[in-house]
């Protein structure tokens, strides 16, 4: 069965903080949070904790962003924040303290930056937007030699973003339902292939199976998760459906061993065993729905956002609640 270590502690103040953005540090020592109206944090991570108020345990972020949205390099030597406010990407680097980051590059987008993405290798930067831009950037740090490449203009909004472990294929998924995808090995810029997911809503989250270069993991919109070989275009199989997870899968990664699926939908945590030798773990005491995962790089301990909108001003409470597996493979027993 999959089960939880119970030590679990949640932090975020739910006063302010909406809370709909999480990057871990690679080293695993720290987590970052943000939000549309939330400058960013930095709260570190312990095996246990005190019970201390979480204030003692996190810093703002020097540059004050409210950021909707943050990702690191794979090697950790960048980080890309989207600025909710100024509708910017700025990237930093030096992650390592966290004082010394310090920002080298922000540029407006030609439209509201919705997501962004890195190349597993670090040398590529993917953006998409509102109104359905597509972007590469070549040398996205470098103030005076950045290249901003369109890749496509599709119709509707860029919902998730995601390069394959091997930078072969990049992959949007839309608004309409459709993940369409690209081969890198061919520069001409045609859309390789596209599959029609869904028709309601679109398509939330995206992730790829590290141990396959091809296998796509498409989280619905209507609560299902596909499992798309990229290589032939098919669809291998659908994990439950909005019945089983509940409403809308928010976001979506595999385990490093490509066995088990971790998904935020509008209900709760979902913990899927791809071969399906186990039922799936759910847990929907949190504040919903889940915006955001995070695992360190052992897989030793799991951060997991949450948020909810109240009032008409569209204020949100925020709060990631942080588990100690305290062995690998997400206690998976």
């Amino acid at each position: 069965m999959i089960q939880l270590d119970p030590n679990e502690r949640r932090f975020g103040d739910p006063a302010a903080d909406d809370t709909t953005a999480l990057a871990m540090d690679p080293s695993g020592s720290f987590c970052l949070t943000g939000g549309y109206r939330t400058v960013a944090h930095r709260h570190a991570l312990r095996s246990r904790f005190p019970t201390s108020s979480w204030r003692e345990e996190s810093q703002p972020f020097p540059h004050a962003l409210c950021a909707a949205h943050i990702l690191w390099s794979p090697a950790g030597k960048r980080l890309a924040m989207i600025e909710h406010a100024g509708d910017a990407i700025h990237v930093f680097s030096g992650a390592d303290p966290f004082d010394r980051l310090h920002r080298i590059r922000a540029w407006t987008a030609p439209f509201a930056p919705r997501g962004c993405t890195y190349s597993a290798d670090g040398t590529l930067l993917a953006t998409g937007t509102v109104d359905g831009h597509l972007a590469i950037h070549i040398r996205y740090d470098d103030p005076l030699y950045h290249e901003h490449r369109p890749l496509a203009r599709l119709d509707t909004r860029i919902q998730a973003l995601a390069f394959s472990p091997h930078d072969r294929y990049f992959v949007a998924a839309s608004a309409d339902g459709r993940v369409r995808w690209w081969d890198t090995e061919h520069r001409q810029g045609a859309i390789a292939g596209e599959h029609q997911c869904t028709k309601r809503d679109g398509v939330g989250a995206l992730a790829f199976d590290p141990t396959q270069n091809t296998v796509l993991a498409v989280g619905c919109t209507d609560g299902a998760i596909l499992l798309i070989d990229l290589r032939t275009g098919n669809h291998l199989t659908t994990l439950g459906t909005g019945a089983t997870f509940g409403q809308r899968i928010q976001t979506l990664r595999f385990s490093n061993d490509g066995t088990l699926l971790i998904a935020g939908t509008g209900e709760g945590l979902l913990i899927y065993p791809v071969n399906g030798e186990c039922p799936p773990f759910i847990r929907s005491h949190f504040v919903r729905p889940i915006t955001a995962i995070a695992c360190t790089p052992d897989e030793q301990q799991l951060v997991v956002n949450s948020t909810e909108t109240y009032g008409a001003n569209g204020r949100g409470r925020g709060y990631c609640t942080h588990f100690d597996f305290g062995r690998p493979n997400f206690g998976r027993g």
